[in-house]
């Protein structure tokens, strides 16, 4: 026990100093910017990210008990109908130590936090492991491996609150254990209230350790137990105890038998390969999980019992004889279908849980007897912990009924699914990559791997009759246990199908909450930093003399050394620098009285993406109808999101109009950034949706030409912000004309799609790869399948490009769409079978039309029956009645990535698409609308207009025009347009002629080179 000040000092001094050579350069950016990288990451400026959202939310706190906004409420963002909750004031405790530095301005006191949360880990830490092992070394040793821990600094640096909170178990278990040492309940109280701080905050971290907690604490009480002895009841032996190694060969084939059986599962319902490539890590890794389980039962068996260890093994050898029964179910499941799975779970659990208590019959009642007058002699030793019992129980309470209360009307009210889990989970190759959330560092590997290792042996080789009964080696095993499962349990779904978190997963209480699997690390990297100080202890012990001692303290020093090193603690993190308002923000406070503000994109407001609004929030104080938090009610989603959300690629209709005067908004920010808007929101430019709203009739575009951004050292122009003014009601003709051309989704071999049979293959007639499937090669199933993309309510039309070449009237293919729900049921909206022609290799348009009346995650696919050779080229979706050819384009409604919508005089509906040099990129100006034009001859004319010319080389291209197919894979024909082709007075008609020899989507391009200003009022495309 640490009983001197000058040592808790220094080690909170050094782990100050190492907080701050592990974040530099936060240091120099110490009230301007905060970390969103771990390890060598460049310096950005306003990025979003959850570590914006973190800090919002210690802003928010701050102001809710400052009185500035009401008590508990959130006034800024989610202002819907009706309340969303999302008041921030779960991130107490954490919140009240930004708040201790919040005088030093907001930036400056979230990065106080973080320095913060190193040194508070460090130094539970150190001081747990000191009062567990005495040794300094082994201490601090402990103390770097759980602080500098990767995954910890990479949830620091996104801004996760259990990479702030790690302090939390070993303050816990720290508190726990000086209570248990010197009887006093005062710490027990102490530990409680670090346990319920840590359930306001984070829920992945409460779960785990409340699940920890009620495992260690009876084993803690165990522990403490005097071991029984022998001679104080004439009690027999177990009466068949085998040798240890028959033992441990029935605990190893127990779990080859488990696996065997999942493999051949997979294998026969799936048809996987059997030898995966983490088969061989699998059938190493699950046995010897369940012979370290093994050996925890059996001394637990000898503390309580008279049976010794070779005694209590064979009990647990012998109790898991029922398992062997999946050998003959793995043969079985290869002829017929195999037993439910839930039903062998539980069946194999009452086996062995009932076969554990037949062998114990005898003996139970002598057991509880050893127990409850063990504990009853030590109950000065155990009350420390009863605060910690029931405040894990007023826990356990309050996560069941805020279930029930406040996660189940969320969108994260029915749990992840193993997709999620998957989407996150980390592989194999993790666990040696020194920057990954699962690497557990060189040093604790070796030193935890080693104890493993003498672990086992004197399992096996060992002459004590009784083993693991010292209170030490008891812990140890017990931390051996928690280290080597929850590592195995981090990986996620890393083993695939038989990955041991897929059984959590699916039968153990609330597991299928969380998404991020690897933050199961913590309490392996915990349990491993204990083992490594009881290690460095016990080295020490066997050292001889003074200078034996000084020389292996001297080696583990520099192992920490080496550890810090391994961990990328001198690699920079990286800075997000963030500014400190913008005129645009500035004018919305200013003119938006009771209003409220959209922000484009809107996401559905679990996407870190919206967290930049947050920030800009907390500048300007201004009601939002965006919002960030993880448990979004689905309300929201259904009354703001999926309404609204089509405005993200600038499509706004009449109802959208209504529902934004009825919600309150006033203004309309568009972000042309991609960290921001992304193409999951929309498949154009953020500059089309500008393009877009600014050719909308319901909105009007406050041009702020110089929006300047301001940062503590500098101020710049920011052309990347958008604003509009949404039109009052008795200004606008409520009319659904579209202000857009509508485009449709392609899919391909490269575009998400998937197949069960056939395969990828060069067509080398369209120079295209194309999925293909051959009779007497490929056996009948889906040739196609996919994309699972999510399509608003409305009337689509599908279009298959696909050729048969098969026998006439032999159905050959069938086409059809399916809505997929979320339980993965599937149900057909419309389908087609398709026919050989025997008229060869010609791709066909073949369209199937369906209507949906909900938000529906679709799927396109092909049915192949074994007939003939069928090709699938492309699928194309769009919604009826906008693929037909139109003889006149308006630029002002096609899509493009640089230029802007302007008013012209001399253009035919008064709009124009502008590019000027220095203002805009490079790029299409137009492109699009890909629609359907029959085969045939054509000229399209292009009306382009020079714009400020000023004094230019004649010859320099101006512009490249180009027809290509929808999907911009082939150019049917390009013209480069010179500046001596156009003047700056009338539309120039720049022609160009091209020819279809089949029907085809058409895109129509007109680069725009930077070369001279331009103006693109539309394009004819004329028949010939």
């Amino acid at each position: 026990m640490v009983k001197k000040w000058w040592e808790i000092l220094a080690v909170f001094l050094l782990m100050l100093a190492l907080a701050i050579i592990s974040t530099y350069p936060l240091v120099l950016h110490f009230d301007t910017g905060i970390p969103y990288s771990p390890f060598g990451g460049a310096k950005v400026w306003n990025r979003s990210g959850d570590q914006m959202q973190l800090l919002y939310w210690f802003w928010l706190v701050k102001e809710n008990f400052a009185g500035v906004i009401p008590f508990n409420t959130n006034p800024y963002e989610f202002n819907m109908v009706l309340d969303h909750e999302t008041t921030g004031l779960n991130t107490i405790p954490l919140a009240f130590l930004y708040m201790l530095f919040s005088p030093l301005g907001d930036v400056a006191a979230y990065n106080c936090t973080i320095i913060c949360s190193y040194v508070l880990s460090g130094l539970f830490m150190y001081l747990l492991v000191r009062l567990y092992s005495g040794s300094r070394t082994g201490a601090l040793l402990a103390a770097i491996i759980f602080t500098f821990a990767p995954s910890r600094i990479s949830g620091l640096a996104a801004g996760h609150g259990y990479g702030f909170l790690y302090f939390c178990y070993p303050f816990i278990l720290y508190f726990l254990e000086k209570g248990i040492r010197s009887k006093k309940v005062r710490y027990g109280i102490i530990s409680s209230i670090g346990l319920i701080g840590l359930s306001m905050l984070e829920p992945h971290l409460i779960y785990y350790i409340c699940v920890f907690l009620g495992v260690y604490i009876p084993i803690r009480v165990i522990s403490l137990l005097p071991v029984y002895k022998p001679n104080e009841i004439d009690i027999g032996t177990f009466s068949s105890a085998r040798p240890i190694v028959s033992s441990f060969i029935l605990l190893l084939g127990a779990g080859v038998a488990i696996t065997i059986y999942a493999q051949t599962f997979f294998y026969c319902r799936d048809h996987v390969v059997f030898f995966t490539p983490t088969f061989w890590w699998v059938i190493t890794l699950y046995p010897l999980m369940i012979v370290l389980i093994s050996l925890c039962f059996a001394a637990i068996y000898q503390r309580l019992s008279r049976f010794n260890f070779q005694e209590s093994l064979a009990i647990e050898a012998t109790s898991l004889l029922p398992v062997f029964l999946f050998v003959p179910l793995a043969v079985l499941a290869c002829y017929r279908p195999p037993v439910n799975t839930g039903v062998l779970v539980m069946a194999s659990l009452v086996a062995v849980i009932g076969m554990k208590v037949y062998l114990l019959r005898s003996h139970l009642v002598l057991m509880l007897k050893v127990l409850g007058r063990g504990m009853w002699e030590t109950r000065r030793t155990i009350i420390p912990a009863l605060p910690l019992v029931f405040s894990m129980g007023g826990i356990v309470y309050w996560m069941v009924a805020s279930k029930v209360e406040r996660v189940a009307p969320t969108i994260a009210g029915g749990g992840r699914t193993l997709a999620d889990v998957g989407f996150f989970s980390a592989r194999l190759s993790d666990l040696f990559s020194s920057v990954s959330n699962v690497y557990v560092g060189f040093v604790p590997a070796v030193l935890g791997g080693g104890f493993l290792f003498v672990l086992l042996s004197t399992s096996v080789l060992g002459k004590k009759r009784w083993r693991f009964v010292d209170e030490g080696d008891f812990l140890r095993l017990f931390y051996t246990v928690i280290a080597f499962c929850c590592l195995i349990l981090s990986l996620g779904l890393a083993f695939g199908d038989v990955s041991l978190y897929t059984l959590f997963f699916h039968y153990f209480p609330f597991f299928n909450y969380p998404r991020v699997s690897d933050r199961i690390i913590t309490l392996a990297l915990f349990a491993l930093a204990i083992i490594s100080g009881f290690v460095v202890r016990d080295i020490q012990k066997r050292m001889q003399g003074r200078a034996s001692l000084v020389a292996i303290t001297l080696v583990f020093f520099i192992a920490i050394g080496l550890q810090l090193k391994d961990y990328n603690m001198f690699k920079p993190m990286g800075i997000n620098i963030l500014d400190r308002g913008q005129d645009i923000y500035r004018y919305v406070k200013k003119n938006i009285g009771d209003g409220l503000l959209l922000e484009i994109p809107l996401w559905p407001g679990d996407s870190h993406q919206s967290s930049l609004y947050q920030h800009y929030i907390m500048l300007d104080w201004v009601p939002r109808i965006n919002g960030c938090s993880p448990m979004v009610l689905k309300e929201y989603i259904d009354t703001v999101y999926d309404p609204l959300a089509s405005i993200n690629q600038g499509r706004m209709d009449r109802d959208q109009f209504l529902l934004l005067h009825k919600l309150g908004v006033k203004f309309i920010t568009v972000h042309n950034n991609r960290d921001v808007f992304l193409e999951k929101v929309s498949p154009f430019s953020p500059l089309t949706t500008v393009r877009r709203l600014q050719n909308s009739p319901y909105l009007d575009f406050v041009d702020i030409k110089e929006n300047r951004i301001y940062f503590k050292t500098w101020t710049g122009v920011w052309r990347r912000l958008y604003l509009f003014q949404l039109k009052s009601m008795d200004k606008v003709a409520l009319v659904n004309e579209q202000a857009w051309y509508d485009m449709p989704y392609f899919y391909d071999v490269n575009w998400r799609l998937h197949k069960q049979t056939g395969q990828i293959v060069k067509d080398e007639t369209i120079g295209r790869h194309v999925f293909q499937a051959t009779e007497g090669m490929d056996k009948p199933g889906f040739l196609v399948y996919g994309p699972y993309d999510v399509y608003s309510p409305g009337e689509y039309r599908s279009c298959f490009s696909i050729y048969i070449d098969g026998k006439p009237d032999e159905v050959a293919a069938r086409i059809e769409v399916a809505s997929v729900a979320e339980n993965g049921e599937v149900s057909i909206l419309a389908k087609r079978q398709l026919k050989g022609t025997g008229q060869g290799r010609i791709y066909e348009n073949e369209f199937i039309d369906f209507s949906i009346s909900q938000n529906t995650k679709l799927e396109f696919r092909v049915f192949y029956y074994g007939k003939g050779q069928v090709r699938v080229n492309k699928i194309a979706v769009n919604t009826i009645g906008n693929d037909s050819p139109l003889n006149f384009l308006k630029a002002e409604m096609m899509v493009g990535n640089t230029g802007q919508l302007a008013l012209a005089e001399g253009a035919k509906t008064g709009k124009v698409i502008e590019a000027i040099p220095g203002r805009c990129l490079k790029g299409d100006m137009v492109y699009g609308p890909n629609k359907i034009y029959s085969k045939g001859r054509y000229t399209a004319r292009f009306l382009l207009r020079m714009k400020d010319t000023g004094k230019l080389n004649q010859d320099d291209i101006a512009a490249v025009l180009s027809i290509t197919d929808g999907q911009h894979l082939r150019a049917l024909s390009t013209h480069k347009v010179k500046i001596s082709e156009l003047n700056n007075t009338e539309f120039t008609g720049v022609e160009i002629d091209f020819e279809l020899k089949r029907d085809e989507y058409l895109s129509f391009h007109v680069r725009f080179t930077g070369k001279a200003g331009l103006q693109l009022d539309g394009i004819e495309v004329v028949s010939q």
